[in-house]
């Protein structure tokens, strides 16, 4: 899942702007190019620990995985296959949930006021020495900048998005020749995925759950 469809996870457990951008804080620090942090503040550690929770359950989703095949075969029917293609429908499909969460989710009223916590955060040292978290100071100066149009239900957006990842990674990315193919993948599966949202979420929400849930007593244990 994708910082922004964190953010919309987090949004339904609380409104508290800390635990709603430590939910986003991993993929922002990975976006960055930085190491993982372990901050101080309890709102904050509480959203870290909803994220990889929220991951877990949405990588193990059987909905998610459904939808990684069928993105596949749209890939193939493109002429993209291999290593990019399962690249391309993961992160894909990542960000097309992105664009039905934006459209559909009142995590819209929490994400801006979100960003503008982390940022007084960073800046205060509540994350760590600000000097060394300047690129995520950045990022998060462009994402504020950027607003809600850094979600965008648009496939030519979502190619560009796309690219922006991959890109870094030659291994995943066949090139700026293939950037019409993929354009028409983004547009095929943008129904696929919206179809797919609402159960795909209820997936992720049952997954944490079970999550939370205290392991059942062994049999013959004490009670």
């Amino acid at each position: 899942m994708n910082f922004f469809g964190h953010a919309a996870i987090a949004r339904e457990r609380t409104d508290r702007s800390g635990v709603v951008f430590g939910a986003m804080l991993p993929d922002l620090l990975a976006m960055a190019r930085l190491r993982p942090l372990d901050p101080l503040d309890a709102e904050i550690r509480e959203g870290v620990a909803l994220h990889h929770a929220t991951d877990e359950a949405f990588h193990r989703s059987a909905t998610f995985l459904g939808l990684c095949r069928v993105a596949r075969e749209q890939l193939r029917a493109c002429g993209i296959d291999g290593a990019p293609a399962r690249a391309l429908a993961h992160v894909g499909t990542e960000l097309w949930l992105d664009a039905v969460a934006f459209e559909e989710h009142p995590v819209r009223e929490r994400y801006v006021p979100a960003l503008a916590h982390g940022r007084a955060l960073l800046r205060a040292g509540a994350l760590g020495e600000p000097g060394a978290l300047a690129p995520l100071e950045a990022l998060l100066e462009r994402l504020a900048h950027a607003g809600l149009d850094v979600v965008s239900a648009e496939p030519r957006a979502l190619t560009l998005r796309l690219c922006s990842v991959l890109a870094r990674r030659p291994r995943l990315w066949p090139g700026a020749h293939v950037v019409d193919r993929v354009e028409r993948f983004c547009a095929a599966h943008r129904e696929t995925v919206r179809r797919a949202a609402a159960l795909l979420l209820d997936d992720v929400r049952r997954g944490i759950q079970a999550s939370a849930q205290p392991s059942a007593a062994p049999r013959g244990a004490d009670p």
